[in-house]
């Protein structure tokens, strides 16, 4: 009964859905950011009261919340520490993307608490945001095939008031990912021409938009994105899937080779022969987006942390300003950064929220979609950083959310389901 009260009233709680449905909108639509209100210095601000008025109006929370939160803060904690004693600043890159995983922790467990109208409200914001963001990005990659890749950096492309902050970067890319698994989810229960129709666009952008901005990894995980769910529902289709890619691994320097000459032969347009000629140069050589071998690549990245473990195993050598520490792999460098209390809180904190994310999934097809997410974020965080907010707004927000909304859809089915096995086929061909 104190529960139902807790959800009531946090229900009639307007400031504090106000305040969510701002936050959310700004995290997943980057060309919010243009707004003066709504830049993240002010975001930060909203997200503060927010985060106070959700404690006050929210008494209770689960066990697995609460040690879920701890280990959060516990990360959270030594992350600030060890950015004040290096850069003697709260809010670099490291210190942001922990309040960030704060923030949407807590727009986690609000949402959770909401009716599932209210829930798939939040849900469709945010599908709307990252679908604007597709669009957008796709419009300016038109114009500028590398700004993408500028985005990452933070460099602006020209001086004017229109900044790369509306165009998504290598964070949009990845996290991108996860919201395809999410939107091919929920497509297959959708009956309704015009929703088939919404979530086909929000695809089709998606996939262009990943496409267009030419990470090779990212292309990479896509296909093996593909192939796990068509694995789930078509061995044969996956198998053919994997010898594709297999084959296309093999076969790089030919198939690059290939491509590039075949892109000399397009004259109707100067974009489509610029991209065709990046997407043939990556699968050649692999230097727009570092190799795994050699001095600058992955492998090289990821032995720079573990050196930089080694020497300073326990708390790690982020304070050392005269340690190299990778730049390409979260789950490696957080090792390198943060030693072993910050490896073992992060880890702990994410294995926790899974585990919670898990419990709310029951259907055989919820489970199979949240398998996918975790193994592509990952692969993600294994090859590249993974805590930045367009790859972590999935995983808080849509990810937990993706079965309340197709239940409406699903209870319609299963009511007919139950329905036909009920009454007799007779009967109901005599009615």
């Amino acid at each position: 009964m104190e529960q139902l009260q807790t959800k009531r009233g946090l229900h009639n709680f307007n400031l504090c859905s106000l305040l969510a449905g701002i936050i959310i909108a700004r995290l997943s639509c980057t060309a919010l950011s243009n707004i003066p209100i709504l830049t993240i210095g002010f975001v930060l601000i909203y997200a503060l009261v927010f985060i106070v008025l959700m404690i006050i109006s929210v008494r209770i929370i689960t066990k697995k919340e609460a040690n879920a939160l701890l280990f959060l803060l516990v990360y959270s904690f030594e992350v600030m520490l060890s950015c004040w004693i290096a850069e003697i600043s709260l809010f670099s890159t490291h210190a942001f993307n922990a309040y960030i995983m704060i923030i949407l922790f807590f727009l986690y467990m609000y949402i959770k608490r909401l009716p599932r109208e209210s829930q798939k409200r939040y849900f469709v914001l945010v599908l709307l945001g990252f679908t604007f963001t597709f669009i957008y990005s796709i419009i300016k990659l038109v114009e500028n095939p590398m700004l993408s890749r500028m985005a990452a950096t933070g460099r602006d492309y020209v001086e004017t008031e229109d900044t790369l902050s509306a165009v998504g970067g290598f964070d949009t890319v990845y996290g991108s990912l996860l919201i395809f698994i999410v939107l091919v989810y929920i497509w297959q229960f959708v009956n309704g021409k015009k929703g088939k129709m919404l979530l086909s666009l929000a695809i089709a952008s998606c996939v262009i938009f990943i496409i267009m901005a030419t990470y090779a990894i990212a292309m990479v995980l896509l296909v093996i994105t593909l192939a796990i769910i068509l694995f789930h529902r078509s061995k044969w289709g996956a198998i053919l899937v994997i010898i594709a890619l297999l084959l296309t691994v093999i076969f790089h320097e030919s198939i690059g080779d290939y491509i590039m000459q075949l892109s000399q032969t397009i004259d109707y347009s100067s974009i489509f022969k610029e991209k065709m000629h990046q997407i043939g140069h990556i699968l050649r050589y692999g230097e727009l987006v570092g190799t795994l071998s050699g001095d600058k690549g992955r492998l090289a990245s990821m032995s720079w942390s573990f050196e930089a473990f080694a020497k300073y195993p326990v708390f790690g050598a982020f304070s050392y300003r005269s340690i190299r520490i990778g730049s390409h792999s979260e789950i490696i460098d957080t090792l390198g950064r943060f030693g072993i209390t910050g490896f073992l809180s992060l880890g702990m904190f994410f294995i926790l929220l899974f585990r919670d994310i898990s419990s709310g999934i029951t259907t055989k097809s919820g489970k199979k979609m949240l398998f996918t997410s975790i193994t592509i974020y990952l692969s993600i965080a294994l090859l590249d950083p993974a805590l930045y907010t367009q790859q972590l707004l999935p995983i808080f927000l849509l990810i937990p959310f993706a079965e309340n909304y197709t239940s409406s859809q699903r209870a319609i089915d299963d009511n007919n389901r139950i329905s036909t096995q009920q009454y007799p086929k007779e009967i109901i061909t005599n009615n």
